[in-house]
């Protein structure tokens, strides 16, 4: 560095200083956490993904669920690389700090300051700063980490095209919401940030709580009931931890049995995000999962949601982008925090109970219930009990309830109910079934009806002369007291029939043959009922017929209408004898039959005409 001719040495001396100042706080080291458990393998996981013997300009996303250390890995990895390029940048809170239009102008003049090392940078307006962005940093090997970024919009202001960047440069972004990054095309780049396993939550837990590894035995059962409750969740980990450094076992006993209750304010803030972005339908879905959805077939809860006008294909879709829900195997979930957190918001819409939206604990059900406190307010009640229990209702208990669109239950009801809301669209009720008196049947908006293991009386519950519509799925479960099935013309629109484990049915009605939309049909375990009621052509929809273990003597030759069959498992069938095939085979793809399993192994079409000759 030379001095120029117009420069006094005094002049000179502090460019000096300031040219080195700023070069060295360029690569300071990130503060990332006071204990670091668990973190390695994830930044090496993330180091792959950043590939830094390539060439190429590289991003790279990094997401998860709010408190599940995101922040601290990107800074980790940070600290590991910074040194290998020319300049480097974290930026925090994008989010936050984007919300105003000055505050973006500060992230580009903080961006470009820190790579161009010039604290005396300035930027008047967003345009101005992005050009800047392009035009000083193309020529500069640069690793710039934006964090927690909430919108592909906020990328752009920042950075524009990550390629205006010189090669050999790396980009990680972090958000909450996988959309963000798959709107900037880095699907095959990105990283979901994994919960803690339980050795490390305990480990993390242990050094907060205790300030060291080593912790007093006394409080090793209440430790491991803390570290459940956090679910892996490092935030919760170390605010609980650091709570309770200190305090003695009683204080400890307090606190748990606290949080099982309320959430704790400063893990609920942060996790409570997430869900302040979202619109309102979604907000809906939300808590509707939270207080009530969750472990339930997502199929199932998309019919229902649907009914009740809340798109919940696209919103569902929303959530899981956003880590609010997660899907496994077909069913919906979330983490332990985010469903409380969820439902602290539903406690929050009133400290009157019959003023929230939803109903989840028994107490409050039972309370509500029995003493006849509904309202319109009410969209969802849980009953249920832990023990078997009987319970006094009034006959009409539900007819305040005028939007009541979520039931289920476990209890016995001694009075008949005389009233079911006309908005009900899901109805679940286990062990005791609802009895209904000659003046009150299902109503006519409903979706799902589950009434598995209970005593139900169907004749009590589908009565002539009502339609049923909307009714796409009938769950009868193991229900010992069911003989005979009714007329199912009034459900053209039934999807699934569940009827596994009646080991009572002997007769089924033969309008079960004519619905043209039952995907499923599940007769397994029905071990008295020998005979299926004749397949009519309009049946064209069943692609699953399960009859494992059933009495089954003898299947109809009009089973071969069932063009779109892929399912007909017959493990177990042991009278099955006869399997009159007098139709065309044409009727039926070989393949269809492929799969179809019998009593000693595969049952294939050669063998259902051989058995056709019987």
């Amino acid at each position: 560095m030379l001095c120029s001719s117009t420069e006094s040495e005094f002049e000179f001396i502090q460019r000096v200083i300031k040219e080195i100042s700023s070069t060295k706080s360029n690569h300071m080291p990130l503060f990332v956490a006071k204990y670091l458990v668990g973190i390695d393998v994830q930044v090496e996981a993330i180091e792959l993904l950043l590939d830094m013997e390539s060439n190429d300009v590289c991003m790279v996303g990094i997401y998860g669920l709010g408190g599940i250390g995101k922040t601290t890995i990107s800074k980790a990895v940070y600290n590991k690389i910074a040194n290998q390029f020319e300049g480097s940048c974290f930026l925090e809170n994008v989010t936050e700090r984007s919300k105003i239009n000055c505050d973006i102008i500060q992230l580009q003049e903080t961006l470009l300051s820190k790579i161009l090392r010039d604290r005396d940078l300035k930027v008047h307006n967003v345009f101005e700063g992005t050009n800047l962005i392009k035009e000083r940093l193309c020529s500069k090997k640069v690793l710039l980490i934006l964090d927690d970024v909430g919108d592909s919009k906020e990328v752009e202001n920042l950075l524009g095209e990550y390629n205006w960047f010189a090669s050999e440069s790396r980009v990680i972004i972090t958000t909450r919401n996988k959309r963000v990054l798959t709107n900037l095309g880095i699907d095959h780049r990105i990283y979901k940030v994994k919960e803690l396993s339980e050795c490390e939550a305990c480990e993390l837990f242990i050094q907060h709580a205790f300030q060291t590894s080593k912790y007093e035995e006394d409080y090793l059962e209440l430790a491991k009931q803390i570290i459940c409750y956090a679910n892996g969740l490092p935030l919760a980990l170390e605010i609980i931890g650091s709570d309770l450094c200190g305090k003695n076992i009683h204080e400890w006993k307090s606190a748990l049995e606290k949080y099982k209750n309320i959430p704790h304010e400063d893990i609920q803030k942060i996790l409570k995000i997430s869900y302040d972005g979202l619109e309102k339908i979604e907000k809906d879905i939300f808590l509707d999962i939270a207080c009530f959805f969750k472990g339930y077939n997502k199929s199932d809860v998309v019919k229902i949601l649907g009914s009740c006008d809340l798109y919940p294909d696209y919103g569902i879709g929303k959530l899981i982008d956003k880590c609010l829900v997660t899907l496994a195997y077909g069913h919906l979930s979330m983490h332990d925090l985010l469903q409380q957190m969820g439902r602290e918001i539903v406690q929050q819409e009133s400290e009157e109970l019959e003023q929230r939206s939803r109903i989840w604990r028994y107490k409050d059900a039972h309370k509500l219930l029995t003493r006849n406190m509904g309202t319109n307010k009410i969209r969802s009640i849980m009953l249920l009990s832990p023990e078997q229990t009987k319970i006094s209702l009034k006959a009409k208990v539900f007819k305040r309830m005028k939007n009541l669109k979520f039931l289920t239950g476990n209890v016995h009801i001694g009075e008949e109910l005389e009233y079911l809301p006309d908005e009900l669209r899901f109805l679940e009720w286990h062990e005791f079934s609802l009895s209904l008196s000659s003046k009150c049947c299902l109503p006519q908006q409903l979706v799902i009806l589950n009434m598995s293991e209970s005593n139900i009386i169907l004749e009590k519950v589908f009565k002539q002369g009502f339609q049923y519509e909307n009714l796409t799925i009938i769950k009868l479960r193991d229900c010992q007291l069911i003989t005979k099935l009714p007329e199912f013309c009034s459900s053209p629109n039934l999807e699934k029939l569940d009827l596994s484990h009646c080991e009572n049915l002997i007769g089924v009605h033969e309008s079960i043959g004519f619905l043209e939309k039952l995907k499923v049909w599940d007769l397994k375990s029905c071990s008295r009922l020998k005979k299926l009621p004749d397949i009519h052509p309009e049946m064209k929809c069943l692609e699953k017929l399960y009859l494992e273990f059933s009495g089954i003597e003898e299947l109809p030759s009009s089973l071969l209408y069932l063009t779109r069959l892929d399912s007909l498992p017959l493990v177990g069938c042991l009278k099955l004898t006869k399997f009159l095939v007098r139709a065309n085979k044409s009727q039926m793809q070989e393949d269809n039959f492929n799969n179809f399993s019998g009593p000693t192994g595969f049952l294939s079409l050669r063998h259902l005409n051989l058995l056709g000759k019987y």
